[in-house]
Protein backbone atom coordinates (compact mmCIF):
# COMPACT_ATOMS: atom_id res chain seq x y z
CA UNK A 1 0.00 0.00 0.00
CA UNK A 2 1.29 3.75 -1.23
CA UNK A 3 0.18 6.41 1.55
CA UNK A 4 0.44 10.10 0.33
CA UNK A 5 0.39 13.09 2.97
CA UNK A 6 0.44 16.53 1.32
CA UNK A 7 -0.45 19.86 2.69
CA UNK A 8 -1.42 22.51 0.57
CA UNK A 9 -1.02 26.19 1.18
CA UNK A 10 -3.38 27.85 -1.08
CA UNK A 11 -3.59 31.56 -0.29
CA UNK A 12 -6.51 33.27 1.23
CA UNK A 13 -7.68 34.97 -2.10
CA UNK A 14 -7.76 31.87 -3.91
CA UNK A 15 -8.82 29.64 -1.26
CA UNK A 16 -12.29 28.95 -2.81
CA UNK A 17 -10.90 28.26 -6.34
CA UNK A 18 -8.33 25.92 -4.53
CA UNK A 19 -11.04 24.03 -2.91
CA UNK A 20 -13.20 23.98 -6.15
CA UNK A 21 -10.43 22.71 -7.94
CA UNK A 22 -9.70 19.97 -5.61
CA UNK A 23 -13.33 18.64 -4.96
CA UNK A 24 -12.91 18.30 -9.00
CA UNK A 25 -9.77 16.29 -8.65
CA UNK A 26 -11.04 14.55 -5.56
CA UNK A 27 -14.80 12.72 -7.04
CA UNK A 28 -12.69 11.85 -10.32
CA UNK A 29 -9.97 10.21 -8.14
CA UNK A 30 -12.10 8.19 -5.99
CA UNK A 31 -13.43 6.42 -8.47
CA UNK A 32 -10.09 5.07 -9.97
CA UNK A 33 -9.16 1.57 -9.57
CA UNK A 34 -6.68 1.41 -6.62
CA UNK A 35 -7.54 4.27 -4.90
CA UNK A 36 -8.26 3.26 -1.16
CA UNK A 37 -8.59 7.05 0.71
CA UNK A 38 -8.27 10.57 -1.00
CA UNK A 39 -9.66 12.36 2.10
CA UNK A 40 -8.93 16.59 2.38
CA UNK A 41 -9.12 18.03 5.66
CA UNK A 42 -8.60 21.66 6.56
CA UNK A 43 -5.98 22.50 9.37
CA UNK A 44 -8.98 24.00 11.08
CA UNK A 45 -7.08 27.00 12.78
CA UNK A 46 -8.65 29.60 10.40
CA UNK A 47 -5.28 29.16 8.25
CA UNK A 48 -6.61 28.88 4.67
CA UNK A 49 -4.25 25.54 5.25
CA UNK A 50 -5.11 21.82 4.15
CA UNK A 51 -3.71 18.29 4.50
CA UNK A 52 -4.96 15.50 1.74
CA UNK A 53 -4.26 11.89 3.13
CA UNK A 54 -4.41 9.83 0.24
CA UNK A 55 -4.05 5.47 -0.28
CA UNK A 56 -2.99 3.42 -3.05
CA UNK A 57 -3.16 -0.33 -3.38
CA UNK A 58 -0.01 -0.38 -5.96
CA UNK A 59 2.82 2.10 -6.91
CA UNK A 60 1.14 1.04 -10.31
CA UNK A 61 -2.33 2.46 -9.78
CA UNK A 62 -0.69 5.72 -7.88
CA UNK A 63 1.58 6.05 -11.27
CA UNK A 64 -1.64 5.43 -13.65
CA UNK A 65 -2.99 8.36 -11.08
CA UNK A 66 -0.59 10.81 -11.80
CA UNK A 67 -0.89 10.40 -15.53
CA UNK A 68 -4.81 11.08 -15.40
CA UNK A 69 -6.69 14.06 -17.11
CA UNK A 70 -8.07 15.27 -13.73
CA UNK A 71 -4.74 15.39 -11.95
CA UNK A 72 -2.78 16.72 -14.82
CA UNK A 73 -5.03 19.49 -14.90
CA UNK A 74 -5.13 19.96 -11.10
CA UNK A 75 -1.40 20.05 -10.67
CA UNK A 76 -1.67 22.92 -13.65
CA UNK A 77 -3.20 25.27 -11.59
CA UNK A 78 -1.75 28.34 -11.31
CA UNK A 79 1.38 29.13 -8.86
CA UNK A 80 -0.01 32.27 -7.66
CA UNK A 81 -2.83 30.03 -5.87
CA UNK A 82 -0.64 29.15 -3.08
CA UNK A 83 1.37 31.41 -0.62
CA UNK A 84 3.96 28.68 -0.20
CA UNK A 85 5.37 25.13 -1.71
CA UNK A 86 3.14 22.06 -1.42
CA UNK A 87 4.96 19.30 0.95
CA UNK A 88 4.30 15.81 -0.11
CA UNK A 89 5.30 12.80 1.56
CA UNK A 90 5.13 9.39 0.20
CA UNK A 91 5.35 6.19 2.26
CA UNK A 92 5.46 2.52 0.93
CA UNK A 93 3.20 1.26 3.75
CA UNK A 94 2.91 -2.06 5.49
CA UNK A 95 0.20 -3.00 8.02
CA UNK A 96 1.66 -3.79 11.60
CA UNK A 97 0.37 -7.08 12.52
Amino acid sequence: MILITVNFYPSAKHKEDFVLAFNKLAEASRKEDGCITYDIYPKGDGSSEFFLLEKWESKAKLDAHGKSAHFVEFMNAPKEWYEKETKITVYNAKEIE
